[in-house]
């Protein structure tokens, strides 16, 4: 394929370096969202497991760790809720527990409250969606432009880009 269509590694490392995945790392810049809260910081990211949420942590250790961080999560039923919120413990000020209102098998806030407070040295609250979550972080932030990740399900993101359509 690389002969008939005379593609280099040049091309593809342009290709790789222009490529844009929706849900993974994604920075919010525009949107309902970002105009509410416009001095946050938004990140997006699908992950759902342990292993993403270990990358992620991991990720916002190296890029974020002078910022005050803030995570709003909601999980699928059938994920690991403790070993999931339990790699944030170092990195989130708070976390916020929100039902996925996109997924039908959402954790409900309680079964997300209940596992959270099992977890020792987490601060960890439930929120009636994601933007009573942002009210919530703008009376608790103290710096003026917090860094926000939503996470935990690909179908909370959904739910984020309805609130960014508005």
């Amino acid at each position: 394929v690389r002969d008939i269509y005379s593609i280099t590694d040049e091309h593809i490392s342009q290709g790789l370096k222009m490529a844009k995945w929706r849900g993974r790392l994604e920075k919010l810049t525009s949107g309902g969202l970002k105009k509410a809260y416009n001095s946050f910081e938004f990140w997006l990211d699908g992950a759902h497991n342990e292993g993403g949420a270990r990358m992620l942590k991991i990720w916002l250790e190296d890029n974020y760790k002078n910022r005050e961080i803030f995570l709003i999560i909601g999980l699928t039923k059938g994920r690991d809720i403790r070993n999931f919120i339990s790699q944030f413990s170092s990195v989130a000020k708070v976390i916020f527990g929100v039902r996925v209102e996109s997924e039908p098998s959402s954790y409900s806030l309680e079964a997300l409250q209940d596992a959270a407070l099992k977890l020792p040295l987490i601060k960890f609250q439930t929120s009636l969606s994601i933007l009573d979550a942002c009210d919530q972080i703008k009376l608790l932030a103290q710096s003026v432009d917090p860094i926000v990740l939503i996470t935990g399900s690909l179908f909370l993101l959904s739910d984020v880009y309805k609130i960014m359509a508005r």
